[in-house]
């Protein structure tokens, strides 16, 4: 019983670095990706939702937008969606100065996964500290 309590504890640490790191890495990408693109305005042209045919019936939603750098118009799917987008609504986006079709939303990015994995090694550490102090 202590050998699997000990394995659990194990598992919620690593799996807690691991999604953390994860994370973290996903956030410096997404602020070195910011810091050298450039911002303009697009018009959301199609919001596209449907099920994914998974075996998890996943309700995916695209956002289709569009956008003009250097007289050249773009029609790209943006990244992701977020609740109160509307087609015809104009939204500010990030672009790649070198390559004006990768394209992403200025709204607010956070990766779930730093909060898991943060979340996930305090359980083990809190596990492996109840056992390294017993009562």
């Amino acid at each position: 019983m202590i050998l699997k309590k000990t394995i659990l504890q194990i598992m919620f640490l690593i799996l807690g670095i691991f999604l953390a790191v994860y994370g973290i890495t996903l956030q410096i990408n997404h602020f070195k990706y910011v810091k050298a693109a450039s911002t303009t305005d697009a018009i959301i042209t199609q919001i596209h939702t449907y099920r994914s045919i998974d075996d998890f019936d996943t309700l995916n939603t695209d956002v289709y937008v569009s956008y003009t750098v250097d007289n050249i118009e773009y029609n790209e799917k943006l990244g992701e969606y977020y609740y109160g987008m509307n087609e015809g609504q104009t939204i500010q986006i990030y672009y790649n100065p070198q390559n004006p079709s990768d394209c992403r939303s200025t709204h607010i990015f956070f990766s779930g996964f730093l909060l898991i994995g943060v979340a996930l090694f305090c359980i083990g550490f809190v596990f492996a500290i109840s056992k390294a102090f017993p009562r």
